[in-house]
């Protein structure tokens, strides 16, 4: 873990954010393709989650593209690291949301897209009020718990299979793992 063998070890963390540590210019040239981030692996997030109070939330923001694939690949590694953590439901512990009403119609346009994984599983007046909140702003959810938002991130996060939706999809939407590092690997060289 990064904090193993400090003094922080035992913290515990109301919030951790990681907005926009990666320029756009050299993610969207391909220059992340092949260069290791351990930030965004699971083995991370498991040390994330680990480091949250029982209120804490881990914010990440992302640039989200139509159809998704960071923010996608970023939603996948969550949820696997919760699945690891024994976490009873998973995905009642997660939020995806994006700063427009409507996703499908971003175009070439880029917005922030926003990861949100709890510590404590979401309730219906949670997400209730989550919903009322980002609809205010003219946002929308892409994901939240018991929502039917039919985006990708609700067709991961429901397949019966994810290995397969995750094989069908047209990026690389996998987990990333400290074994594979590689958040901004979006295409598969052998098969495309």
């Amino acid at each position: 873990g990064y904090w193993k063998g400090r003094a922080m070890d035992n913290a515990r963390f109301d919030a951790i954010v990681i907005h926009a540590i990666d320029t756009y210019a050299a993610a969207a040239a391909g220059a992340y393709a092949l260069t290791e981030n351990f930030l965004y692996t699971k083995e991370a997030f498991l040390d994330y989650y680990r480091s949250l109070s029982d209120q804490g939330v881990l914010s990440i923001s992302r640039w989200l593209f139509y159809p998704p694939r960071e923010d996608l690949r970023l939603f996948a590694t969550a949820l696997a690291a919760l699945e690891e953590a024994g976490v009873a439901n998973p995905l009642d512990h997660l939020v995806m949301a994006a700063p427009l009403r409507d996703y499908t119609k971003l175009g070439d346009r880029r917005v922030w897209g926003y990861l949100t994984m709890s510590r404590r599983p979401l309730t219906a007046e949670d997400v209730a009020g989550l919903q009322a909140h980002v609809t205010k702003l003219g946002w929308s959810l892409l994901y939240a718990p018991g929502l039917d938002t039919g985006t990708p991130f609700e067709q991961l996060a429901r397949a019966k299979d994810r290995g397969e939706f995750q094989r069908s999809y047209p990026y690389l939407v996998s987990p990333v793992t400290d074994a594979s590092p590689y958040l901004f690997q979006f295409y598969n060289p052998l098969h495309r």
